[in-house]
């Protein structure tokens, strides 16, 4: 028998959870604070629990590309960023 009974039910220190009380439960285990009553915290941040977390990690660093390569339009000789001549570079 799994984790789960025919109800959808999560059974989690011997009690049987629905998804979010079970998310509550184990939150609240795990980092020793319990949940702010009538929040949904599960809503934003259920996808960096499922495996999403290396999406953000890739944001950051497409920023900092773009930071990098920016700079060297601010940085440059043209006088602006808006040149035709530095937009062929």
């Amino acid at each position: 028998h799994g984790p789960t009974d025919e109800d959808g039910n999560y059974e989690y220190n011997d009690k049987h959870n629905d998804a979010v009380s079970l998310y509550e439960a184990m939150m609240t285990d795990i980092t020793g604070v319990s949940q702010i009553p009538d929040s949904f915290p599960v809503a934003s941040w259920y996808h960096l629990m499922m495996g999403y977390d290396a999406g953000y990690y890739s944001y950051i660093w497409s920023e900092t590309y773009a930071a990098d390569l920016f700079s060297e339009f601010e940085t440059s000789d043209y006088g602006s960023i808006i040149n035709p001549s530095l937009g062929k570079k």
